[in-house]
């Protein structure tokens, strides 16, 4: 293991890096792509970045959570991203923010992406889950059809983890 072939408490950063980068390599994690005197180092798989993107996001502070949420929630790339950190254990920091963050501006899907949070998550907070049905129920009576209708399906998504609320949400429309 990586570990095993490094005493952290004698090497720079620098070092470990490398280090870091070479036994990623080595098991097909990464690969280096050149292009001329351009050199890159990538993920074989978009999937493996999301998800180290996501753990280190987990361990982001309140006000840096917030300014990064601020900065890319709307960005599709990032997307996975966050639902990888609500299930590495952020939900309950990333889903009330992301519903502080909605607005009703129809270009918002901040309560969409909070919706897509809740499966993510191992359990939960039951306020959270709360607000992002009182989010998207507001969202079901817009004129604007396309945001009916991804609303409606984003509380299709939370309902396996709270049908009596979502069904309270939805009675009043039928």
């Amino acid at each position: 293991s990586l570990r095993a072939q490094s005493d952290a408490s004698n090497l720079s950063a620098e070092e470990i890096s490398e280090r870091v980068l070479s036994f990623w390599e080595q098991h097909r994690l990464l690969e280096t792509l050149r292009l001329g005197i351009r050199e890159t180092v990538a993920f074989v798989h978009p999937s493996l970045a999301e998800f180290c993107s996501a753990r280190y996001l987990t361990r982001f502070g309140d006000t840096e959570l917030h300014d990064w949420l601020v900065a890319h929630r709307r960005e599709p790339a990032w997307r996975e991203t966050i639902l990888l950190a609500c299930g590495c254990g952020a939900a309950e920091r990333i889903i009330p923010r992301l519903l502080e963050l909605d607005t009703n501006d129809v270009c918002s899907t901040d309560a969409i992406v909070a919706a897509a949070c809740i499966p993510e998550s191992d359990k939960p907070a039951a306020k959270d889950v709360k607000a992002v049905i009182k989010s998207l129920s507001a969202k079901l009576t817009s004129r604007i059809p396309l945001i009916c209708t991804e609303a409606a399906q984003s509380l299709c998504a939370v309902t396996p983890v709270a049908a009596d609320i979502c069904w309270e949400a939805a009675e009043p429309l039928l």
